[in-house]
């Protein structure tokens, strides 16, 4: 199982195409970005989160999701959550992804 990356703040774009070679561009952008942060941070911004995941474009595989699944923010997010939810349910193995979200530092679940 691919262990999901965004338990860790950020991460390379290079070093992540090299893990996962057949993964779009898209998500390996997303996934860069690490954890999305809550409605209540001052730090960063949403919106570079929002136009991230804007660019995913459904169904994912299932490799994507499981990547994905580690980016669930501690709370909706002003609805990034929910976006994020629906791209990995795109997925056909989606049950599976939902289930490793609960070891996301969160403690969220993707159902």
């Amino acid at each position: 199982m691919i262990e999901a990356y965004g338990r860790a703040k950020e991460h390379s774009e290079a070093a992540l195409t090299e893990r996962w070679p057949r993964m779009r561009e898209s998500v390996v952008a997303l996934v860069a970005l690490g954890l999305i942060p809550g409605e209540d941070n001052d730090e960063a911004p949403l919106e570079k989160w929002e136009v991230a995941l804007q660019a995913v474009v459904g169904p994912l595989s299932s490799e994507e999701a499981e990547a994905l699944v580690g980016l669930f923010p501690p709370d909706l997010a002003h609805g990034l959550g929910f976006t994020l939810l629906h791209s990995v349910e795109s997925a056909p193995s989606w049950g599976r992804a939902s289930r490793a979200a609960s070891a996301s530092p969160s403690g969220r679940t993707a159902r």
